[in-house]
């Protein structure tokens, strides 16, 4: 059963975080432009303990996936770009974090509102 995330305001160069989603298998976002040009990054992190949390390292594919992918190299793997309409998914082949969030980072003049849900 998917579970709605609350929706993130991305507002200029600011960083933000989605809810904590536990034991997630699936996320996906959908991002609208409200205004300047959508524009900045999202990318999925873990955490063992629900306080320390680290980009989680999709850098050879065993861990999951992302796509749209923004680079195909390195770390950037787990990383999507923001751009109006885009719809971002990311799919975790094994829970290594019991506890994941999506972290946007947003850029000056922009301003971008994400949507999404996910699934255990």
């Amino acid at each position: 059963m998917a579970r709605a995330l609350t929706s993130i305001d991305l507002n200029g160069a600011i960083t933000v975080s989605s809810d904590v989603m536990t034991d997630a298998k699936a996320v996906q976002v959908k991002c609208a432009q409200v205004s300047g040009t959508s524009d900045g990054t999202i990318a999925l992190y873990g955490s063992l303990d629900g306080t320390n949390y680290q980009l989680i390292n999709f850098a050879d594919g065993s861990l999951g996936t992302a796509s749209p992918i923004a680079s195909h190299t390195g770390t950037d793997k787990n990383q999507v770009t923001i751009v109006n309409g885009l719809v971002a998914t990311w799919v975790i082949n094994d829970v290594v974090y019991p506890y994941t969030k999506l972290v946007a980072v947003g850029t000056t003049g922009d301003r971008t509102t994400i949507t999404g849900s996910w699934t255990k």
